[in-house]
Order: structure tokens, then sequence, then C-alpha cells
């Protein structure tokens, strides 16, 4: 059976909900997911630092996981993290 190749990411809940990257755009994400089977993107918030200068703590707020590929697009959806 022939491959088709991922065109377009499609994000499903949370942060990124709505949000379809070309895979021009972000090819080597693409490729990694075709290729290596990624099965979920972190998806991190920084904290606000009290300095200019300095830079807050990065939080996991959730991930996107790999659902299915419908036609050449890979859909993630939203698992979030609970506190």
């Amino acid at each position: 059976m022939e491959e088709v190749p991922v065109t377009k990411i499609e994000f499903f809940g949370g942060p990124e909900d709505g949000r379809v990257l070309d895979a021009e755009v972000f090819e080597d994400f693409a490729e990694a997911v075709a290729e290596e089977g990624a099965e979920s993107i972190p998806m991190m918030v920084q904290e606000d630092a009290p300095g200019d200068e300095e830079r807050g703590e990065f939080q996991l707020i959730g991930l996107y996981v790999a659902k299915e590929t419908i036609g050449s697009t890979l859909q993630y959806h939203w698992a979030g993290i609970r506190s």
C-alpha cells in the first residue's frame, strides 16, 4: 500500500485548537512525525519573570497526542495535565 505524505497538521482542543499547519512551512516537524511516528507534542508555557533580563520557568500544561491521519492531514488532540 502506498503511503500518503503528510501535507497538513491539524490541532483539536487546547491552546492551539483549530490551528492547521502547512507541512511545507513546518517541514522538519512533519518529516519527523511521518518518519518517526511522534506520538505526542508537549505544550509548554513560560511564566513571567520579575526582572527584565530574567526568564520565568517553563511549565508543562499538556500534550497534543497523535490520533489519526485523514487523507494527508495528521490530527493531534489535546490531553491536558491535571494538577
